[in-house]
């Protein structure tokens, strides 16, 4: 290939390049990232049919707006011509798309036939990967479609020979022309959208068949160059797509989805949604409008529709919700006046009533009524909650609530349902509806709900029937729930007291039994201190009455032997020796003292028979005035062999604090046994507490039982017994007086002292006994008793 350069003359590389492109035969075109033409040579413009001017700085879609306008300008059919662009700008999609070369055959419908291109687009990327450039290089080349067919029959072609074109017929280029125009033109009419595109002065520059017809033009192609006041729109609207389009061109911004309602001739409502987006060029300038238009009508039917089916069902849901909601709260409770309140406030709230009442039917014979118990009323609504009389119970109301039927009153002023006395009741206390629903329950009571609108009348919904059924229906198995718990609370109450009756005559029973056995053996041993007191009580009054009779005979001897002695000094030899014998001085001395000894045991032998005698008190069964320091001091005369120190045990010491007590009216001996009851356990823990010093071997700590009496509150005295023993744990203080509770080894105790001691003074005497101690601290026991029984 030869370059024809002026003069010869030295050129730089870069206009050998020049030279080279604008005198090669092959098609060259270079396209920015917006598909703007920046580059192109003669050959590259030729095969579109324009001058280069034309095609530079302009996008692909702007080179088919110019066309539109300029078609004269072209070499080509303008049909043709959209169809070549068209082809480069798909290709042209794919490569950016791709971001790889691509290689394209171009058809070029020429006059004298069709012209293929085989051209290769090649993409040019930045740092990033995205295409920046893409340069095209087209050469013509003969028809691949009949070299195939050449190719494959084994005829040569006979449209190419030599790489020279074989020019088709006028008739084959129009049949290929048509079909390619029909095929773009049958796309752009195929889209369900209504679409059209308007340059920067909003003049249309073209449009699919479905916007064609929209807005009456018949064909697309005569749309162009039309703007929004040569279709048939008024002119505010006219304006406001203009004002639409204007705002978009200045900034940029779309606008999608915009909802137009207008109405047709025959009175119905259509709806349109529009969305227009701004076209700009290489540069992001804003240079013409792209719009799509859709019947929507259907669609906003359909979306009304279910969004008054979505408004149904919240509805229903939140109804549903709140049923169940109601329907646990009730069935949740088992009281009767919760469960009703429950129900009558709730029932207001889900029917927005003015009123809802619970009312019960009495059906008496002789006074038959309504009981109205319940209500939740608006607070500027009188309160109706009363007893009204049923005059006549043969009526159509009654007959149907007696049925189990709902019934529905919209009007109270004209239902005839209702009978005059009814009706006229109802209007004096300003019902206007009225819904009635029964209900039943298993006892056969029939309670009844009432939903009531004041002020004015309110049909009431299917809804809200069945809304009020079903509260009713959960509100028969609530008030049978209550009715079966309140009769089993009354069985259990009943059982409870019955068992609590059987334990009391059981703990009475026991604590009888106790007694009598306590008693009987008290008695016996009463009985046989006294036998033994009074059995002992005679020799020892013969012996101690016959002492001083004894001590005065001995005296006497005594002188008489004095005076034989001091007579007769010199006695026989006989008597002599039976004086040295006996040791007579020996005796003369000491049978005074032998006989003072003997009168000493004979008066400590009367001290114990009348303390025996003294705690058995079998002579004194009755309350009489005793001296309660008497009943002690015998109680410790008694136990005085337990308390006494011996070998290997260091005795208790009894420290005694004695008030100065009246006499007081009591049972002395069983007094005398709650003492000797409380003393023994004290010495019998003061034991446990000596064996555990020992064995611990810790120093000895002398134990100490106190008894201290006192006058309180002027006609009552206390008795505080204590020791300094192991003390008593919380857990046994609790069951202290408990029959037959003890915590002594078994055999060394029968738990039936204390028991028995605290039923003498609680009950008995009418005082009181209890116990304050802590482990490690001792015990004390306190008893408290009026001076003077009632």
């Amino acid at each position: 290939m030869t370059f024809n350069l002026p003069g010869g003359e030295l050129v730089r590389p870069v206009d050998y390049l020049q030279a080279f492109l604008e005198q090669s035969t092959d098609a060259f075109i270079e396209y920015d990232s917006e598909t703007r033409c920046v580059a192109v040579n003669p050959a590259g413009a030729a095969l579109l049919g324009l001058q280069p001017a034309a095609l530079m700085g302009r996008t692909v879609l702007q080179w088919l707006n110019w066309v539109n306008r300029e078609q004269s300008n072209s070499l080509l059919d303008p049909h043709c011509l959209r169809l070549v662009i068209s082809q480069v700008a798909i290709a042209l999609q794919q490569v950016f798309s791709q971001n790889k070369p691509l290689q394209f055959t171009h058809e070029v419908p020429l006059a004298g036939g069709t012209r293929f291109y085989e051209t290769v687009y090649t993409p040019v990327l930045d740092a990033a990967g995205a295409v920046v450039r893409v340069f095209s290089v087209g050469r013509a080349i003969a028809n691949p479609r009949s070299c195939a067919n050449s190719r494959e029959s084994g005829s040569p072609s006979n449209q190419y020979a030599n790489g020279a074109l074989v020019e088709k017929s006028a008739d084959q280029q129009l049949v290929e022309m048509s079909k390619s125009t029909a095929l773009l033109q049958l796309v752009l009419d195929n889209i369900p959208q209504c679409i059209f595109w308007k340059d920067r002065n909003l003049v249309y520059l073209g449009c699919n068949r479905k916007w064609a017809e929209l807005v009456g033009v018949g064909e697309p192609e005569n749309v162009l160059g039309l703007t929004d006041f040569d279709l048939p729109w008024t002119e505010s609207e006219a304006k406001f797509y203009r004002e639409c389009d204007r705002r978009i061109m200045e900034t940029g911004i779309p606008q999608v989805r915009l909802l137009e309602s207008r109405r047709q001739a025959n009175g119905e409502n259509i709806w349109r949604e529009t969305s227009k987006i701004p076209i700009r060029d290489a540069r992001g300038n804003v240079i013409g409008i792209l719009g799509t238009m859709e019947d929507v009508t259907d669609r906003k039917g359909a979306e009304k529709m279910l969004q008054q089916s979505e408004s149904r069902f919240r509805e229903l849901a939140q109804r549903e919700a709140l049923f169940n909601h109601l329907a646990n709260q009730i069935r949740n409770s088992l009281d009767l006046d919760t469960i009703l309140e429950t129900t009558v406030h709730e029932i207001r709230n889900l029917l927005a009533s003015d009123r809802c009442n619970f009312v019960w039917y009495c059906p008496d014979p002789q006074n038959p009524h309504f009981d109205l118990t319940y209500e939740a009323r608006d607070s500027r609504l009188p309160s109706v909650i009363g007893r009204y009389p049923i005059e006549d119970t043969d009526t159509p109301y009654l007959w149907a609530l007696t049925r189990f039927e709902t019934v529905r009153v919209d009007d109270v002023r004209t239902d005839t349902l209702l009978d005059p006395t009814m009706r006229d009741r109802f209007i004096r206390q300003g019902y206007f509806s009225h819904l009635t629903c029964p209900v039943q329950t298993r006892s056969g009571k029939l309670g009844i709900l009432t939903c009531v609108h004041c002020g004015y009348s309110r049909p009431w919904s299917d809804d809200e029937v069945e809304l009020l059924q079903s509260v009713a229906t959960q509100l028969a198995i609530a008030l049978d729930q209550a009715e079966l718990y309140e009769r089993s609370q009354s069985a259990a109450a009943q059982a409870q007291a019955k068992a609590k009756e059987l334990k009391q005559t059981l703990r009475e029973l026991q604590q009888t039994q106790t007694q009598l056995i306590q008693t009987e053996k008290m008695s016996s041993l009463g009985q046989l201190v006294a036998g033994v007191a009074h059995e002992i009580n005679n020799p020892v009054n013969f012996i101690y009455g016959n002492i001083a009779h004894t001590s005065d005979y001995t005296q006497t001897l005594l002188n008489v032997l004095r005076l034989y002695q001091q007579h007769y000094p010199d006695p026989i030899p006989a008597i002599q020796a039976e004086i040295s014998r006996v040791d007579l001085d020996f005796i003369v001395s000491d049978l005074p003292r032998m006989i003072a000894s003997m009168k000493l045991g004979a008066d400590r032998i009367c001290q114990i028979i009348l303390s025996l005698r003294n705690f058995s008190r079998l002579d004194e069964a009755e309350k009489k005035p005793v001296d309660i320091h008497e009943g002690i001091d015998s109680t410790l005369l008694i136990l005085q062999h337990r308390l006494k120190a011996n070998a290997g045990y260091p005795g208790i010491q009894v420290i005694k604090r004695y008030g100065n007590l009246p006499l007081v009216e009591c049972y002395a001996g069983q007094l005398n046994q709650v003492f000797m009851n409380i003393i023994s356990n004290a010495i019998d823990a003061l034991d446990i507490e000596i064996k555990g010093i020992k064995k611990r071997s810790v120093p000895d700590i002398p134990p100490v039982i106190q008894i201290q009496t006192d006058v309180v509150c002027g006609d009552r005295i206390a008795i505080r017994i204590s020791d300094n023993g192991p003390g008593i744990a919380l857990k046994h203080r609790k069951q202290l007086f408990d029959p037959f509770f003890t915590t002594k080894p078994v055999g060394a105790g029968t738990g039936l002292g204390l028991s028995i001691s605290y039923q003498i003074v609680v009950e008995r005497h009418g005082g009181c006994l209890t116990c304050n101690s802590a482990p490690g601290q001792g015990a004390e026991f306190l008893i408290e008793i009026p001076t003077r029984q009632k």
